[in-house]
């Protein structure tokens, strides 16, 4: 009876004892091992594509990455979600949602995101996440449960909000601290807090083919079958997209909408001549 016993305590020594040597080497969760990050689920169509570093150490000569649930990526890989769709991860300390044309690269500490918006939540253990924004400065999402989103236009701007913890906005000019019920908006070299818009406005005209649409910084625009963000001048709350349309298209209906989720509606009529 002692000698089962005994037996019984080594076999479960061993049992505890293997899950967290691999642990303290490799870290959690077990699907991390040699990787960074782990596709939890994919709606709609994403693509990704091999780091260099990954290509050459797999000697392959296409950089196309298969997105499915379980998949595991690497610092470096990038990935693109289309229209419409949307990509779940897994990363160390943190779970991130990118959608509506979203782009962006994992990082070692977190993502570079290029254009689009990513839902970031951290989980039990997780204090820090970071997102560079492609076109200079960083985002850092902090405290244990903080949840926040950002979304990056790809032309210097950026916005972003959280709940239960706090974002840190650094460029090269210094950094700032937004907390919760407030914007954190990075242009260019600049970091600013600014308070929730109370409403989006959006206004449009159609000119032989082309939809002009005027919509507030840092939106995303869409119309007739396309997300474009709107080009901002310095200093400026609003700026304009052009987006090509059929002409005779009709009344083209468009949805411009921001970081906290805020619609904003308009429409506006492409007629055969144009007008």
């Amino acid at each position: 009876m002692k000698l089962r016993v005994i037996a019984g305590v080594l076999l479960l020594l061993v049992a505890v004892g293997l899950p967290l040597a691999a642990m303290s080497s490799d870290g959690p969760p077990w699907g991390f091992r040699g990787h960074q990050a782990v596709v939890v689920e994919v709606a709609g169509t994403v693509e990704a594509t091999a780091s260099e570093a990954r290509q050459q150490k797999a000697r392959a000569i296409d950089d196309k990455l298969e997105v499915a649930p379980n998949a595991r990526f690497d610092v470096g890989d990038e990935f693109r979600v289309a229209r419409l769709s949307q990509l779940r991860l897994r990363l160390p300390g943190a779970d991130i949602v990118a959608g509506d044309g979203a782009r962006l690269v994992v990082g070692a500490t977190g993502i570079r995101l290029v254009r689009g918006v990513v839902d970031v939540s951290l989980r039990e253990g997780g204090h820090s996440f970071v997102v560079d924004i492609d076109s200079g400065g960083s985002i850092s999402v902090r405290g244990a449960g903080a949840t926040a989103r950002v979304l990056a236009d790809g032309k210097g701007g950026a916005n972003a909000w959280v709940d239960n913890g706090s974002l840190e906005g650094r460029t090269a000019k210094g950094e700032v601290l937004g907390e919760p019920g407030r914007r954190l908006v990075l242009r260019g070299d600049e970091a600013t807090v600014a308070d929730k818009l109370g409403t989006v406005d959006v206004s449009a005209t159609c000119t032989g083919g082309k939809l002009n649409v005027v919509a507030p910084a840092q939106t995303q625009v869409f119309a007739a079958g396309s997300l474009a963000y709107p080009d901002v001048s310095a200093a400026a709350i609003t700026g304009s997209v052009i987006v090509e349309v059929e002409p005779g298209s009709g009344e083209v209906q468009i949805i411009a909408r921001d970081v906290f989720g805020q619609l904003g509606r308009a429409k506006a009529t492409c007629d055969k001549r144009g007008k």
